[in-house]
């Protein structure tokens, strides 16, 4: 009788421990799992060929870019393998903001824009920069980036003369990879 109670205090034992290492969560600190901030890097996503409605893209590692935006234009001969670059230095800067063109666009334009209090609009003021005709190309913009109202806007067409637009501020969501078709 001694041999069976000590063998159930023993089973008991073995059951408490056993349990305990069950009901015993294993906490970690979640912030052991982050890598260091200089193992992150801000990537920019560039497109590298365009098919029909669908396009193809890689990430890109890009410092310094603060918003990136991808026009798809006209006449894309498939895989885009290089890019050309311009470079466009504003009075008030930094930020940076490249803008690249896949295919063919028309008639660009890089405007400051007011608020018209009268129509109640950003309105154009004075062109900065315009180009007739830019293909496979980065656009690299030192410029301000508000949070709020927008300063500046770009315009282009397309090869069937339709205009498009967009301006340029914070979008205040950090996302950064607008692509844009020109169709």
């Amino acid at each position: 009788m001694k041999a069976k109670l000590t063998i159930i205090t023993l089973l008991f034992c073995l059951l408490l421990v056993g349990c305990n290492k069950v009901a015993t969560p294993n906490v970690q600190n979640p912030e052991d799992d982050l890598r260091p901030e200089e193992h992150y890097q801000k990537q920019v996503m560039r497109i590298v060929a365009v098919h029909d409605n669908n396009f193809e893209y890689v990430l890109m590692p890009e410092d310094g870019v603060d918003l990136s935006v991808n026009i798809i234009g006209d006449n894309i001969d498939g895989l885009v393998e290089e890019f050309d670059e311009i470079a466009i230095e504003c009075e008030q800067t930094g930020a940076n903001v490249k803008i690249e063109i896949i295919g063919e666009i028309f008639d660009f334009k890089l405007l400051n824009v007011v608020w018209d209090e009268q129509e109640k609009e950003l309105v154009n003021s004075d062109v900065i920069k315009e180009y007739d005709e830019i293909e496979n190309s980065s656009i690299y913009i030192k410029t301000s980036l508000p949070c709020g109202m927008a300063n500046k806007v770009i315009e282009w067409k397309n090869k069937e003369n339709k205009e498009f637009r967009m301006f340029i501020s914070q979008d205040g969501y950090g996302f950064s990879g607008s692509v844009i078709w020109s169709k």
